[in-house]
């Protein structure tokens, strides 16, 4: 089964700043009851989740996406420790950015786009990271880690103030939690039921609701939004058929969504894909390689950048790695794959004093162990 995510990473502008929208649909545990339900799209490939995965184990989350976020091959379990995230890129690029997601806002998946940590287990690291990155938007279950509310920003708890926000909202940003902030407290996120909630909203009215939000408050600047249907994932793990069959419908209508609302832009990109295959009822990971669906005026410029479009075709889709999937977009550029610039390392001075400090105490350690045994021989 595909771990569900669905990214979708949008750069869209009204005037001088670049235009995209991708969706990454991820998790479905039969891709084609995902297939049926969307548009063909006007380019199809093919990506290997897990063609640098450490020791050549089956692929993990935050490992793969870190790939697909910065291009880079980084260590199993790190989140973007390597390379430059791509939020950051879109942002430095002047776009605003967003998240949504139906589970943990912290979850890997998505967190991988904007924060970095050493350890997908350090949700408060991540948590700080999202904070410190300045999303326009970020909404999803409810975290106790993103800390109180923010001053700068609007915080709808339900299907009806997500709706009354986007249309009133006169601050700058828009974070929405949703759920039962009360077991958040004590588990530190609750995410999205697995079969909806008629009193929340779904992946579909979020994603609606940030790309409106972002164009009517941000209208001379460029869009990059990420939604990650993660709540597909558990489904399959747990064997929930039923649940699946929501998880499935909410994905579609989303990827729908963000067609509809960038339609009307010719520099528009929409991208659907997944980040690893899981098995159904189980805990195994595949290292199939999951579909990439490209929409948009620019797709086959987008994908030309990775792979070579001739004599291809949908039935014989092109393949690549996850760490070319950031070259689909052109605020990409390859850089080196350093530690991330958020995530806490040593200074190379600090570094080498504390070498030289342990240096001299084993030093000092030997020398008193000589005297020592000298000193027994007297």
């Amino acid at each position: 089964m595909l771990r569900s995510l669905l990214l979708l990473c949008a750069v869209a502008s009204i005037s001088t700043a670049p235009a995209h929208v991708v969706v990454i649909a991820d998790g479905s545990p039969d891709w084609a009851a995902l297939l049926t339900a969307l548009p063909a799209p006007d380019v199809a490939l093919m990506m290997r989740p897990c063609a640098g995965c450490a020791g050549g184990l089956t692929p993990e989350s935050a490992e793969v996406a870190s790939a697909m976020s910065t291009g880079c091959t980084g260590a199993r379990r790190a989140v973007s420790a390597m390379g430059t995230p791509l939020g950051t890129r879109a942002a430095k690029a002047g776009a605003a950015t967003g998240l949504v997601t139906n589970a943990c806002p912290t979850d890997p998946t998505v967190a991988a786009f904007f924060a970095s940590s050493h350890d997908r287990y350090d949700a408060a690291l991540l948590a700080g990271g999202l904070r410190d990155s300045a999303l326009a938007v970020m909404l999803g279950g409810a975290s106790r880690l993103l800390g109180s509310p923010e001053p700068d920003a609007c915080h709808p708890r339900t299907r009806r103030e997500l709706a009354a926000s986007v249309r009133s909202c006169d601050q700058g940003r828009l974070v929405g939690s949703f759920g039962n902030m009360r077991s958040a407290l004590a588990e530190e996120c609750q995410p999205l039921p697995l079969g909806g909630d008629q009193a929340l909203p779904n992946l579909a009215d979020m994603t609606a609701s940030a790309l409106a939000f972002m164009r009517a408050s941000t209208p001379d600047r460029g869009v990059f939004l990420v939604v990650g249907n993660d709540r597909m994932d558990h489904a399959a793990h747990a064997g929930d058929e039923v649940a699946l069959v929501y998880q499935y419908a909410d994905t579609a209508a989303a990827v729908k969504v963000a067609i509809s609302a960038l339609a009307h832009r010719n520099d528009s990109l929409v991208v659907v894909t997944g980040d690893h295959a899981t098995v159904f009822n189980g805990t195994a990971h595949s290292a199939a390689a999951v579909p990439v669906l490209v929409y948009g005026s620019g797709a086959r410029e987008a994908a030309s950048r990775i792979v070579e479009l001739n004599g291809s075709s949908a039935f014989s889709p092109p393949v690549f790695d996850a760490t070319d999937f950031p070259k689909l977009f052109p605020f990409f550029v390859s850089g080196s794959c350093e530690h991330g610039d958020s995530v806490p390392r040593l200074d190379l001075v600090a570094a080498f004093a504390l070498a030289g400090t342990c240096a001299l105490a084993l030093v000092a350690f030997l020398v008193s162990c000589v005297l020592a045994r000298r000193a027994k021989k007297e």
